[in-house]
Formats: C-alpha cells, structure tokens, sequence
C-alpha cells in the first residue's frame, strides 16, 4: 500500500465526512480501513494504486489535491534535502514546477523561505542540463487555475508540503480539481433560480456521496472531463445496498425538493439512477433542461448515468441510466411511488423565504421555523415508506445565527428525535471527533460562510 494525501476545500469537515463514507470502497485493511492521518488542512491514507486513488478523487467534491506522499514525518530543516529527491519524478526536457504548503499554521514556513526552495531546485534542474520554470505564489498555496495555466500536471510537477502538528509530509500532485468543469456545470446550465436555493455543486456532489452507497471503485473518471491529470474509461456503476457483487444493479436516488436539480446531476455523473420530484412546475421543466444540457456537454450521444429523460407521473424505478421526473407534493409522494424502492434520498428542501440580517426578528424566525419544521416531518414519514431497509436520507436544512456575534444557533427541527423511524449517523467517527471545526453537537454538519446569516445543517439519517 501507498499513502497519499487528499487536500480539503474549504470546509474541512464536509470533506471528511465525505471521505470516510465513500473510503470503504477501498478496502484499505481487513479491519475499518481507518485514515492514517487528519489535520485541518488534509488527510493521509493509505490506497492500492495510483488509478484507484484517482478514481476516488474524482469523486469527491470537497477535494482539491490527491498528493502521492513521498516522505514523512520530518522536521522543517529537512525539506530543502527531500525537495530534490523528488526532481527524478519529474522527466520532462523544460520542466514547470510549483510548491504549495497546506497545514495547521504552516509551522513557520514563510514565502521566503519558499522563493528560496524553489530557486534551489531551478539550479538542480541546470546542473542535469535542464531550464525549467517555478511558478510561486506569495500565499504559499498554488491556486487549481495557476496550476492548469501553467500546464504544471503535463509539463512538469507540483510539490506539496503538508504539516501536521509540527512535522511535514513531502508529495507530488496527482489529480487536481477542475475548476473550469464545476464553474461550468454552475454557472453556463441553462435554467439557474434563486428564489428556489443556490445549493452549489461542489456541496450537493459531497451529500450524494453522504448516502455512503458502495461503488467498485477502479480507473474512470466520476464527471465528463474529468479532473486534472487524468482521462480514464466509463465509469463503474454504483451497487445497490441489497445486491450482492454478481448481480450488481443501478442504485437509485431520490430528490423529492430537485429544484433546478443541482442533486440529480451530482448522482448522474457518479453512475446512479435518479428520480426527481418537486411541488413546482417550473422547478421539474427546470431540472429536465438542465439534466438534458449535462447529458449534451458529457458527450454528443447518451452516456452511462444519462440515458434518457422520462416525465411520468407513474413512475417506477429504472435500472438502465434514466431519469425521471414528475410533479408531486413531498407529503403524497408514497402514492406515486412503490413502497421501499429507493436505495437513498438525497435534498435540499424548501429553506423559507430569503432573509436579511437586518429585516428577521425572532419572531419572524420562529414563525418560518414552525411552518418548515412541520413540512420537514411530514417528508420523513413518507420517506420512511419509500426507502429500503436501511436506506439513507441526506438532508440541509437551514440554520438561522442570532445575537451577536451571531453565534446563536436555532435549528429548523429543535429536537431530531421527533424523526420517527430514523437514526442519525455521526458524520466524523469517533475517534476524529476531536476534529471539530463545523460539527455540531446534534451530531451533524453545519456550512456556511462568516457572512451570512443562515446556514445549513447536513443531516444524516438511516432507517430503523
């Protein structure tokens, strides 16, 4: 086994909530196939290979680097050495190289010192007959978009140094995410509202991998394009929770609140069978243009995962690829669908009506909180109907800060165990929990930036 180093985005503990469920794919050891590492800035594992490594990277949407680690555990005067025995990984003529240090307080190492390193090396690459070019940043951390501009992955290499707790691990990117293809999926869909949420694609890909449904993971990329690095063959498809490994079959997830249907995308592109339903007209014609657009952009005839688009309010449980769509009230879904024919539900609900910081009293929030809170219940008993023995749902739901600084929390249900039929799933485990950056104490994930003024909170919920 190799170890590696995936580098959090920047909420650290979506990510790794996201890596833990989707890490027993691996199969790292015969026991938990625990993490070797975890800081606030990135997790060391072990892995089988490079390309089963970058499988799962190109997975994950709260990921932005896969390291190949070289050395570990050295102190930060031994750098400079272990620096240059990574040249040899490096074969092109006119190499292009970049260094970037993620770690808990980056222990000291100032931009200097960097510009130094890399001056360093510049001179190693002219000894063995080779110009190159280092490309620095001041803030120590190469962006995604200087390292695709500078064809860095192609050309040449990029060095990361990760700290943790004083000591320094040395490796070398393999797989970056691309942030053009997630801009794209973003911003260029054809049907974008705000008035319905803005959930991004980057936090509904991590709560579809939330629903922890195992995957055979091997070489192919998880999106059409891929990320950095790598191109690879059609990906595997997602098992279903109650198949065995011969008889495998598409898994099928549900959004019952799809909106402009940033979820079923983020499962489309991860191989799953997908069903979308929402109280709105609008929001289902939204979620059908916008799902045939990500079929188009993903190749110029269907793919796996993208087969065809089915609006049918008849709707049964597909095994080839499809999607479909219809209209329907949260609180009547089990009179549309069978009965325990979902493998996982994952959605972003109707969050109530927009909210300045300035214009919400308590008693504004209250009032909202109650009306959701009943909507929000009502949707898990008819979940609870349409799940499979221990399915799972993934939910956000808002959180609203109160009183300065806004530190005040108030939870859209106040009491989770009022969620009959359901347990909740610690994101992190245990023996992570001293993690704690955006956990709450429910327990569940909580995201959002300093600014504003609600939130949300990840719910994680299996069936009884």
């Amino acid at each position: 086994m190799a170890l590696y180093g995936i580098i959090f985005g920047s909420f650290p503990a979506l990510s790794v909530a996201e890596i833990e469920a989707i890490i027993p794919s691996l199969k790292l050891r015969e026991g938990k196939g625990e993490l070797w590492s975890v800081s606030q800035s990135a997790v060391l594992l072990e892995g089988p290979s490079d390309d089963v490594m970058i499988d799962l990277f190109d997975r994950l949407g709260g990921a932005v680097r896969l390291v190949s680690v070289v050395f570990q555990s050295l102190a930060t005067s031994a750098i400079p050495g272990q620096l240059s025995k990574c040249l040899n990984a490096i074969v092109w003529p006119r190499p292009i190289f970049g260094i970037t240090v993620v770690g808990d307080g980056r222990g000291g190492i100032t931009p200097l010192m960097i510009q130094r390193w890399g001056l360093e090396l510049k001179k190693e690459f002219r000894v063995s007959g080779r110009s190159s070019r280092f490309v620095f940043d001041k803030n120590l951390i190469l962006s995604a978009a200087q390292v695709k501009k500078n064809q860095m992955l192609e050309k040449g290499g990029e060095f990361v140094i990760v700290g943790n707790q004083g000591r320094w691990s040395i490796g070398t990117t393999l797989a970056i995410q691309d942030v053009d293809e997630w801009a794209e999926r973003d911003m260029e869909r054809p049907r974008r509202n705000a008035r319905r949420g803005m959930l991004p694609p980057k936090i509904a890909r991590i709560m579809v991998n939330l629903a922890g449904i195992s995957h055979r993971l091997g070489r192919g990329p998880a999106r059409c394009g891929g990320n950095q690095r790598h191109s690879g063959e059609a990906m595997p498809r997602p098992e279903s929770a109650g198949s065995d490994s011969g008889q495998a079959r598409m898994t099928t997830i549900l959004d019952p609140f799809c909106g402009s249907g940033t979820v079923l995308m983020e499962a489309l592109q991860l191989g799953y069978s997908v069903i979308g339903s929402d109280v709105s007209t609008e929001a289902v014609g939204d979620t059908k243009q916008n799902l045939e657009w990500l079929n188009i952009q993903c190749h110029s005839g269907p793919r796996a995962g993208i087969q065809k688009t089915i609006v049918d309010p008849r709707i049964k449980s597909k095994d080839d690829g499809s999607f479909n769509l219809f209209i329907s009230d949260v609180r009547s879904l089990a009179q549309k669908l069978p009965p325990h024919s979902i493998d996982a539900i994952v959605t972003e609900p109707d969050l109530g009506p927009p909210q300045g910081r300035l214009l919400s009293s308590a008693r504004e929030i209250e009032r909202t909180r109650t009306q959701l809170a009943s909507l929000y219940i009502s949707a898990f008993e008819e979940f609870r109907k349409l799940l499979k023995p221990g399915g799972r749902v993934v939910m956000s739901l808002p959180v609203w800060r109160v009183g300065p600084p806004h530190t005040q929390l108030i939870y859209a249900i106040k009491d989770l165990n009022t969620i009959k039929g359901f347990k909740i799933i610690p994101p992190i485990s245990r023996n992570l929990e001293p993690i704690t950056y955006h956990l709450s104490p429910r327990p569940t994930l909580l995201y959002g930036r300093p600014e504003q003024f609600v939130w949300r909170e990840i719910l994680i919920l299996k069936t009884v």
